[in-house]
């Protein structure tokens, strides 16, 4: 039989562990705060840093901050990259503009952007309020028009038609404007391989920053867009942005 006031003993213990873990990691990211308001942007990012590499996660406002401090030390690739994470969240068309002009400034591929861009980024960010309001308002429309049928009131028939046009308009945004993951290459002299081997021909080495899609993985390798052609990186190479 367990011993029950040691499994509680045990329970409590690493709860109240936890609480101070995670009351001591809000405690650093206030003093990171205010370093950054005091303009010691260096010690910030490295509370900022050790944070977001313990939780795999940050506020906008963090991801800003960081951000800006990466671009103000001139190490656009890991600017570039915490924007990406911004923009996820928070899209925009300054947003894209700001990457892009980023991007040219540093000789980094994949950030050029187009007004489709915003519309399809904005989409994804409200994916499924969008596609909730979109089968709510063809559910709707369905039974205002089994009602009336069911009542054997006269209903023209082209209601029918624009209904049917609104469920394929709806079905093709939910399921057919699904975007291919992106990442950014997180280290410099990556070798792009034309096989998902070590052993296969190199195609290019490149630096890190630049964005890619992701078409697919293959054991430890990613197979990706590159340009015109489809090349392989080592997933040690490759952070993931959506």
């Amino acid at each position: 039989m367990p011993n029950k006031p040691f499994l509680f003993f045990l329970i409590f213990s690493l709860t109240l562990c936890s609480a101070f873990c995670l009351e001591a990691s809000e405690k650093d990211l206030l003093v990171a705060d205010t370093l950054f308001q005091k303009g010691n942007y260096t010690e910030a990012l490295a509370i900022y840093s050790d944070f977001f590499e313990q939780r795999q996660q940050a506020s906008t406002q963090m991801l800003l901050k960081m951000a800006f401090i990466h671009e103000g030390l001139e190490q656009y690739a890991e600017a570039l990259y915490y924007l990406s994470l911004y923009y996820r969240q928070r899209p925009s068309f300054e947003g894209l503009a700001h990457m892009e002009a980023l991007a040219q400034r540093a000789s980094l591929s994949g950030y050029e952007y187009s007004e489709f861009d915003f519309f399809r980024a904005f989409y994804h960010r409200y994916f499924e309020e969008i596609s909730l309001g979109l089968l709510g308002i063809g559910l709707c429309c369905f039974l205002v028009l089994s009602y009336t049928v069911v009542r054997r009131w006269q209903v023209a028939q082209y209601y029918f038609i624009i209904l049917l046009i609104f469920l394929i308009l709806a079905f093709s945004v939910i399921v057919f404007t699904k975007q291919p993951p992106k990442g950014v290459i997180s280290k410099n002299q990556t070798y792009l391989m034309d096989a998902p081997s070590a052993a296969s021909k190199v195609s290019q080495i490149i630096n890190k920053g630049h964005k890619v899609k992701i078409l697919g993985q293959q054991d430890v390798w990613y197979k990706l867009a590159w340009g015109e052609r489809t090349v392989y990186v080592h997933q040690n190479n490759l952070k993931f942005i959506f």
